[in-house]
């Protein structure tokens, strides 16, 4: 609790959130996490006119002007992250993990297509990039109590890879496990996740 202007007690509301989001909705869903991570994060950092300091540019979101500290709305919402749920998401992108291989020509020429994020998720901008390699959309991540992405079995989503779906890059320093049942645990002994 804390005295507004005019003294009066403002109370300090508890919001517990979840989020789901199936295909482009778990890129869409990490956006804005990464937003609101920096809206609220720089409260303090309004216009004068009261618009939140939030830029629109797809890229603008960086490490360097997010400091994490307590969660809090308005000055007076405080969130808790519990679960972030993605499906079939592309995080990796879809450039390299198509069902069927597809030459950079062609991706190019798809992703054109499709507009924005055609050339979002075939990896023609560097948004996909910074969602994977930036904290400020990876240190929102990490406020969730649990964090599931589901991925369909290999070779069984035309659109959006088992690799892109489950981050598995070959690249990864990650270790990962293959679950053979629901009965396994959630991470492995050497801190690596189960799949």
């Amino acid at each position: 609790n804390k005295n507004n202007i005019k003294g009066e007690v403002e109370v300090i509301q508890d919001v517990t959130i979840s989020i789901i989001g199936n295909s482009l909705g778990g890129l869409y869903s990490r956006y804005a996490i990464a937003r609101l991570a920096a809206f609220s994060n720089n409260d303090d950092d309004k216009q004068d006119d009261g618009k939140d300091y939030v830029k629109n540019d797809r890229d603008q979101c960086d490490e360097k002007n997010i400091q994490f500290k307590p969660f809090l709305i308005d000055g007076n919402i405080r969130i808790h992250f519990n679960t972030f749920c993605s499906t079939a998401t592309p995080h990796l992108g879809v450039s390299g993990h198509t069902y069927l291989p597809l030459p950079r020509t062609a991706e190019v020429g798809i992703g054109s297509l499709m507009g924005q994020t055609g050339k979002d998720i075939f990896r023609m901008s560097p948004l996909i990039k910074s969602m994977c390699t930036n904290e400020a959309y990876l240190k929102p991540l990490g406020l969730f109590r649990k964090r599931i992405a589901y991925a369909n079995g290999y070779h069984t989503d035309f659109v959006v890879s088992t690799q892109s779906a489950a981050f598995l890059h070959p690249e990864s320093t990650t270790p990962h496990h293959l679950s053979s049942s629901m009965d396994d645990q959630f991470a492995g002994e050497d801190g690596g996740r189960v799949i």
